[in-house]
């Protein structure tokens, strides 16, 4: 598992997540996530009244922030699919004068050394670059680490259910779909299951944005075979779990 992933690469994710839940996660506080300041900006935290000026830090952002990101992807996701096919559903940019400075500040994954000094992590700051400008962050810039993830996937109690998600008082039988799902995700998380994780990665990659109405514009069976075989699944598993990734759509029209 990587350090971190920005939201460009969920198809490099050892777990199922989807981009709208990644950023749904994010804009309800279930889910931290960050931006990469390269540039100078001038902090200013709140709590204690400290400005000081820095460069090259990682920022959380807050969710007001993410919220804005999160609504521009409903945007696009909204659109005709030939609108959405000429654009990237991480294409917005959103003014950031509020965020947080942590224990990821630097990267690293201790917080015993607070960024500012009289002030105890996480701290709350407002920000601006030196012309007194906002901070502009791109969609695309934002990133999520890798053991924030892990511990979503392998500590259930960490991540809210959301109430369409409960069992109705009708239902005759258990919820066991959830717990099912939660444990399938953490040994996924844990690289248990190092295959069938590159059949999930294959099927993002391959299927999971594929045209229904195209049969040219869809995968080759031998060309899913070659990628799972460079993932190191043997040509017999590779060949079996390219028939076994394709969507049931697909396999209704023969495809």
């Amino acid at each position: 598992m990587r350090d971190y992933y920005y939201l460009t690469e969920l198809n490099k994710f050892p777990f199922p997540l989807t981009l709208d839940y990644v950023l749904h996660l994010g804009a309800t506080g279930r889910l931290k996530m960050y931006t990469f300041v390269d540039s100078w900006a001038i902090l200013h935290a709140l709590e204690t009244g400290e400005t000081r000026g820095e460069e090259k830090f990682y920022l959380r952002l807050d969710l007001s922030s993410l919220a804005e990101i999160e609504k521009h992807y409903t945007y696009w996701a909204s659109q005709p699919e030939t609108v959405r096919e000429r654009t990237s559903p991480l294409c917005s940019s959103v003014a950031v004068n509020i965020g947080f400075i942590d224990e990821r500040v630097d990267g690293l994954i201790t917080n015993d050394t607070p960024f500012f000094e009289e002030a105890s992590a996480p701290s709350k700051v407002r920000l601006h670059d030196k012309s007194k400008e906002v901070v502009m962050c791109h969609s695309s810039e934002i990133l999520c680490w890798g053991d924030d993830l892990k511990r979503l996937a392998t500590e259930p109690d960490t991540l809210q259910q959301e109430p369409e998600q409960t069992t109705t008082a009708n239902s005759e039988e258990p919820d066991t779909q959830s717990s099912d799902a939660r444990s399938l995700t953490g040994a996924l998380a844990t690289g248990e299951l190092p295959h069938l994780e590159a059949l999930l990665r294959a099927w993002r990659t391959y299927w999971q944005n594929a045209d229904r109405t195209d049969r040219s514009a869809c995968p080759k069976k031998d060309d899913v075979k070659a990628w799972l075989m460079k993932e190191g699944l043997s040509a017999k598993n590779a060949d079996a779990g390219a028939t076994i990734i394709k969507p049931q759509w697909a396999l209704d029209k023969g495809w």
